[in-house]
């Protein structure tokens, strides 16, 4: 039997907070006068997205049956959730009721950001590399043409 580590006991807490959060989201919706359908909607592709684990295991363990499929690319994963919760929440505005949007739904949507940024390729016009100063910067000095002598240790 493997030791209980630190990471995999953060871990834990973190679904099971997720997860009292998700019932509380359903609790309120139950007592609204909302659609509960729709709420769980929102909760299960959230919850699905955050907490399904990729299809391939650590080395020496084969790879998950049930894993997620790679199909299921990380830019996909995060915004059909997002916009669920986006629709269900205009929805919701413009049928002129107090939508539920509770700490569950919260704490998907920031697990989803989290996820987004770390996994997502960036996109745009732009190169992808690291930031370097341009030439004529203010924050680096013009070339005098000979080689910057250190000062300090």
């Amino acid at each position: 039997m493997k030791p209980v580590s630190a990471r995999g006991c953060a871990w834990g807490f973190a679904v099971g907070a997720l997860l009292m959060a998700s019932a509380v989201d359903l609790a309120a919706a139950a007592d609204s006068r909302g659609s509960v359908e729709a709420v769980v909607v929102v909760l299960v592709t959230g919850l699905a997205a955050v907490l399904w684990p990729a299809r391939t295991g650590v080395p020496p363990a084969p790879a998950r049956p049930w894993g997620r499929p790679p199909s299921l690319t990380v830019p996909l994963r995060t915004a059909v959730p997002a916009l669920a919760s986006a629709a269900y929440t205009v929805a919701s505005v413009w049928a002129d009721r107090r939508a539920p949007f509770g700490p569950g739904e919260v704490g998907i949507l920031l697990c989803l950001l989290f996820v987004a940024v770390r996994h997502c390729p960036p996109r745009g016009p732009w190169p992808a590399r690291s930031w370097t100063a341009p030439p004529c910067s203010p924050h680096r000095p013009a070339s005098s043409g000979s080689p910057r002598r250190r000062r300090g240790p």
